[in-house]
Parts: structure tokens; C-alpha cells; sequence
């Protein structure tokens, strides 16, 4: 039994107030991990009136050392995740939010439905791209080692010609010897 929502393929944009903001300094994190949610996590929670894990969170670098956080309470989450909807961003970014900004930062990169939360629509979709892509470099593999196969096997019919030849050379140019041992030296 298939239960397709009629929000399925949809866009869903909330309003700003919706949502939890921050502007995090990223500099006092080690470079190794400056990307990895659960440090940037932690620099959230700093500036959040909630625990950081009850919401879920996303962030895009604004900089060298600042990263945007934008979060939404699990609760709500789950509930429009269950909706069927592709992506969910907020409608814009706070004017608080954008003072801070040196360029302004479209509010579809701040797509919550990533993760745990991807719809299964994205997640068969890209299983489905990366297995073709794969399938394709196979293909090309084999094609590139085929062809390398054959050059080697001409090349090698062509050194074993110019052998047979040199030896029939030699065979015209020099006497024929019956004795199985080199001359004696000097």
C-alpha cells in the first residue's frame, strides 16, 4: 500500500521565528574539526535557550572563522518530516542575523531534511546517481585496460618481428658457426 503525501516533491519554507539562530567564531575550534557538527554543536549551545540536542541543526560557513547555525526542535521536525517535503528552510534570515553578515546567504542552503532527516526520495535518488557514476567508471576502467592490453600485445609482436628480422640479418651477414662455444677471448 503506497500513502503518498500531497506535499511529496514540495518545498517547504517556515518563517524565521521558527527557528534557532547563531553566528558561531569557528576560530577557537582546532582546523581539523572546524566542519564537524558536534563541535560546532557545542559553540551553539552557547548562544541557545535549549539544549543543543533537542534540536536539529545546520550550519554554512559566512567566512574564514564564522559559521551561520540554524536549528529547529526535534519535535517540529519529526512532524514535517513525516509530511513528505523535500526541503525545509526557513523563509528568510532574520534581519539580526543578516547585519552581521558580510554577503547575504540564501535561506535554501539552510535545508533542514539532511541527515537522519533526508527524504527517502534525495537519499534513492543519489544512491541511484553514485551507482551509475561507479557502473560508468567500471566501464571506462575496462575500456582504458582493454585498450592498454592491445597496444602491449602489438608492441610486443612488433619487437618480436624486429628480432626474428635481426636474427635473419645476421644469418645472411655472418657464417654459420658449428661450434656451441664463444671464440676463446684474445
Amino acid at each position: 500500500m503506497s500513502t503518498s503525501s500531497p506535499n511529496a516533491g514540495k518545498r517547504l519554507e517556515l518563517p524565521a521565528d521558527r527557528f534557532y539562530w547563531g553566528v558561531l567564531d569557528a576560530s577557537a575550534l582546532p582546523r581539523r574539526a572546524r566542519s564537524t557538527p558536534e563541535q560546532l554543536g557545542y559553540l551553539f549551545e552557547s548562544v541557545l535557550p535549549v539544549a543543543v540536542d533537542t534540536i536539529h541543526a545546520v550550519y554554512a560557513p559566512i567566512g574564514i572563522d564564522r559559521v551561520l547555525a540554524c536549528g529547529i526542535d526535534l519535535d517540529d521536525l519529526h512532524g514535517h518530516a513525516a509530511q513528505g517535503w523535500l526541503t525545509l528552510s526557513p523563509e528568510a534570515v532574520p534581519g539580526f542575523i543578516s547585519e552581521t553578515l558580510d554577503e547575504p546567504i540564501g535561506p535554501a542552503r539552510l535545508n533542514l531534511l539532511v541527515g537522519t532527516f533526508e527524504p527517502r526520495q534525495i537519499r534513492v535518488h543519489r544512491r541511484g546517481t553514485t551507482l551509475i557514476a561507479c557502473g560508468a567508471m567500471l566501464l571506462c576502467t575496462g575500456l582504458i585496460l582493454a585498450g592498454q592490453s592491445r597496444r602491449a600485445a602489438r608492441l610486443l609482436g612488433h619487437t618480436r618481428a624486429l628480432e626474428s628480422t635481426t636474427a635473419e640479418i645476421y644469418d645472411a651477414v655472418l657464417p654459420p658457426s658449428h661450434n656451441p662455444l664463444p671464440p676463446p677471448p684474445g
